[in-house]
């Protein structure tokens, strides 16, 4: 028979699966983006700041602020005692961002949505493999879509319910902080919350806003915090014209000013194949049907959704970048 066919049983097959697969990706190359992180994690060891080569005179060193330095710093404490070693660097990785990811996965489809949820789950998550390739690398986005499942979870917990508010305000405001010292399109979170405003806004007037000022209050507050303290961290050490600098380079690699309308909308044909690939087409469809026809969780299907949506917003907006459609994606999948 197959009563040996248990989901949990079919849970812990699929976890170490993950974690085997991480393991045989371990000694992969470096990406162009893991050895800049990697490398700026060895100043921080060395200076105690991320610091890069200035483009206009090589000799110097300015302070890297194309990305959020938390996940840097978190890298750097491998640097200390194995400098130059990636692999060090990407245990720590894994355990701090790409375990918890699994784990919080597992656990909300688990108690929301049921045991072969939580196998669906899982297995989504086992045969994206872009997705599960970058686990093994020391990079941003799923260190962002950790903090983005986590901090809206806890967003949509405490707009629903009184039990455990404080706590859960608590989470959601840490998680968005972190978020917001992470990458900046931790703007995502902020993004789904609004939508999800909206709907509780289209569903039960004003009535369904009033459970969650509290969480969104906090949720203001700490990304706030963080940006303000970003800002300072950026203004101290980098001064004020590092900051300008670095502003004016990426909305010069940004803009789409120099493009004809066909170019554009070739550019955002190509973004939109890239995101279908990267993400699943059965997986969106299967997300859309989900948010459909679930009645009992719809709130959080909403939440978890709208996050999905502003990052596929925020991929077409900044279309040229090179992680838009693919690496820019990641954070979604979790």
């Amino acid at each position: 028979g197959l009563g040996w066919l248990q989901p949990d049983l079919v849970c812990v097959v699929l976890a170490a699966a993950l974690v085997l697969i991480f393991c045989a990706y371990l000694w992969t190359d470096l990406t162009y983006d893991e050895a800049v992180y990697l490398r700026l994690a060895r100043t921080i060891a060395e200076t105690g700041l991320p610091l890069r080569r200035s483009f206009v005179a090589f000799s110097n060193f300015q302070l890297f602020e194309n990305s959020p330095p938390l996940v840097l710093y978190l890298a750097s404490l491998s640097q200390l005692l194995f400098p130059g070693d990636e692999v060090p660097a990407r245990l720590v990785n894994f355990i701090a961002f790409v375990l918890p990811t699994y784990g919080v996965v597992w656990w909300v489809a688990r108690t929301r949505f049921g045991p072969w949820a939580a196998v669906a789950s899982l297995t989504v998550l086992l045969t994206n493999v872009s997705y599960v390739r970058a686990t093994s690398h020391v990079l941003l986005n799923i260190p962002l879509g950790l903090l983005a499942c986590v901090g809206l979870v806890a967003f949509h917990e405490a707009s629903s319910s009184v039990a455990h508010r404080r706590t859960n305000c608590l989470i959601a405001g840490t998680a968005m902080l972190l978020a917001v010292w992470t990458k900046y399109q931790a703007v995502c979170i902020a993004g789904a919350i609004v939508l999800y405003a909206g709907y509780a806004l289209g569903q039960r007037g004003y009535g369904g806003l009033r459970p969650m000022l509290r969480p969104l209050m906090v949720a203001v507050v700490s990304g706030a915090v963080g940006v303000m303290a970003l800002f300072w961290y950026y203004w101290a050490f980098g001064g004020i014209d590092t900051m300008e600098g670095t502003f004016a380079w990426n909305v010069r690699r940004a803009s789409p000013s120099s493009m004809s309308v066909v170019d554009i909308g070739r550019a955002f044909a190509a973004t939109a194949r890239e995101t279908e690939s990267r993400v699943g087409g059965l997986v969106l469809l299967l997300g859309v049907f989900t948010a459909c026809v679930e009645k009992r969780h719809r709130g959080l299907v909403v939440v978890l959704s709208s996050y999905c949506a502003t990052s596929i917003a925020f991929n077409f907006v900044l279309f040229r970048l090179p992680g838009a459609g693919e690496a820019y994606l990641d954070s979604t999948v979790g």
